[in-house]
């Protein structure tokens, strides 16, 4: 086989550029692998060439299912910790006990199809025929679809440092293929950031002079637990400066705790633990050493560096600003006892995850002010009086729809009791134009959760068929939403129309489980396709958001 191409490469940025030609995608702690797919014969390389194919051979019959002529894929190897984010400590630890059948291969582009070489092609027309590609896949395999998103590139960074991400991706819907480092791709980390002791330095090597790396460690119990070494970021400067500050605290002794015999290889000098220095690096593997680590600063603030404690610092949460909050004690959900004040400090820290979700987009709003067991009513337009971060804009023959943002908008719901955020499935700016589809699953008497589980996984499945990658949301009440993004968006008629069909089919192959007819009478024991949620003016409850019901439930995405 020929040698496959180059990857692609990102650039480092400090922030996420925005604008709507950038896509942003989550950045997986992994190993870079691209595929070359021959029919059944497969092919996985490095991004620097090695041959890896028996190193991940779980991947091979995967792969091969897909039945592809000369396909070429790029994507990134991971292994999923039980919080759902991926860890490469583990990654490491399947591959040297050949576990690797825990691996997933995240695939995000494609370099050639069926013979034919698409690097020239956008991202925008790549993705989507990536997408069509792995649908063939079976859900829960081994092959997933590294899926993006448009919107706030900045939400969605916070959103990851949040999580504990190593950090999102940026790139270019309408840029074509570069085997290069380039800014068509741009990478933005999720940096930790902490002060370590200094234990001891290495020798230099080559043509550096004073002192190789630092070897780091936190206090622990009252004893020096070793980190790791830092030697990036060092300037000449720096190496002189460190040298001269730590050659007096030589010593014979180790000061540490759980150093590697193999860290003493090639000469160190252990000194007095006096001196602090702040580090940033990418994270912390499981038995506390530092990954990626570069040096920022010694630390002449702190005064004895054995107030250097403990594992990960965490900064002290910041108190909300409530300057805009009248009579924060409100109680909105009497049963539990959740306040107004409780609700803006929900949304403001929720807000990174669900701004992807709601800005730009028409809302309809369900205002509570006297709380959830009051009467309550809905609104879609914005009032006489300006409202912080609320916007409105023409929809076409005299309507008009509101939107907001920003955090701010989101908080000023608050203010105004609302306890329900329902959103349209357009843009605000293209009203006509559905570019999401929303199937509401309502049980009937007598349905239990595991039968609506199964129901929504069908649904999925439908809809893949038809071309289309869809996600569960949880309603916060009975129900569940299988909730489809449109690429590109259709007329709300057609969107309505096909929606319809769906709801038909499935009904037609399943008429013990499913009902497309919304009469009652029908529906016992039955699940309710509610299609109608697809049509120009409809809405749906927004991830993240709450409901008016009691115990103060919430949307999310499953």
């Amino acid at each position: 086989m020929p040698q496959l191409p180059r990857p692609a490469l990102c650039t480092l940025v400090a922030e996420p550029p925005e604008g709507p030609q950038w896509a942003y995608e989550i950045k997986y702690d992994g190993y870079r692998i691209m595929a070359e797919l021959r029919g059944r014969r497969v092919r996985l390389w490095s991004r620097n060439g090695q041959d890896w194919t028996q190193k991940f051979a779980s991947l091979i019959e995967p792969l091969a299912q897909l039945g592809c002529t000369h396909t070429v894929l790029d994507g990134e190897v991971v292994v999923f910790d039980p919080q759902g984010i991926s860890s490469f400590s583990q990654l490491q630890q399947a591959i040297k006990s050949r576990a690797t059948q825990q691996v997933h291969y995240l695939l995000f582009d494609i370099l050639r199809a069926g013979g034919k070489d698409v690097t020239q092609q956008s991202l925008r027309q790549r993705k989507a025929r990536l997408g069509r590609l792995l649908a063939r896949a079976p859900d829960g395999g081994a092959l997933r679809l590294s899926h993006h998103q448009g919107g706030c590139g900045a939400a969605l960074f916070d959103a990851a440092k949040q999580r504990g991400l190593e950090g999102i991706v940026a790139k270019d819907l309408d840029a074509p293929y570069r085997s290069r480092r380039s800014r068509d791709w741009l990478k933005i980390k999720c940096l930790g950031r902490q002060d370590f002791v200094v234990g001891g330095y290495t020798k230099p090597g080559g043509a550096r002079p004073y002192l190789g790396a630092l070897l780091l460690g936190r206090f622990e119990a009252g004893k020096l637990r070793y980190c790791g070494k830092v030697g990036t970021g060092l300037s000449l400067a720096c190496l002189r400066s460190l040298h001269q500050a730590l050659s007096p605290l030589q010593q014979e002794a180790s000061p540490f705790v759980g150093l590697p015999a193999g860290e003493r290889r090639g000469g160190v000098t252990f000194v007095r633990p006096q001196m602090v220095v702040e580090v940033e690096y990418t994270e912390r593997t499981p038995d506390g050493m530092l990954r990626h680590p570069s040096f920022l600063a010694v630390r002449q603030d702190v005064r004895t560096a054995k107030r250097v404690t403990g594992g990960h610092d965490a900064a002290p949460p910041r108190a909300p600003d409530t300057s805009r909050l009248s009579r924060p004690e409100k109680v909105l959900f009497a049963d539990v006892g959740l306040t107004k004040q409780d609700l803006w400090t929900y949304y403001q820290r929720v807000a990174p995850l669900m701004l992807p979700y709601i800005q730009d987009r028409p809302l309809t709003l369900l205002r509570c002010p006297d709380g959830a067991a009051k009467a309550c009513f809905y609104q879609k337009h914005l009032g006489k009086h300006a409202t912080v971060g609320l916007h409105e804009r023409a929809a076409g023959k005299g309507e008009r729809v509101m939107y907001l943002q920003k955090t701010a908008g989101l908080l000023s719901l608050v203010q105004m009791g609302v306890l329900e955020v329902h959103t349209w499935g357009c843009g605000a700016s293209r009203t006509q134009q559905a570019d999401t589809l929303v199937f509401d699953l309502d049980p009937g008497e007598g349905v239990c959760a595991a039968r609506l589980v199964q129901a929504a996984l069908t649904v999925r499945a439908v809809l893949k068929r038809c071309g289309l990658t869809s996600f569960v949301k949880h309603t916060g009440g009975k129900g569940l939403h299988v909730v489809a993004p449109l690429r590109p968006s259709i007329r709300f008629a057609r969107a309505k129309t096909f929606s319809h069909q769906v709801a038909l089919l499935l009904e037609a192959r399943q008429p013990d489980t499913f009902v497309a007819n919304m009469a009652k009478a029908r529906r016992h024991g039955k699940i309710f396709v509610d299609y109608l949620r697809n049509g120009r003016g409809a809405s749906s409850i927004a991830c993240y958001a709450t409901r008016a019901r009691p115990g103060a439930p919430v949307a999310f995405p499953m």
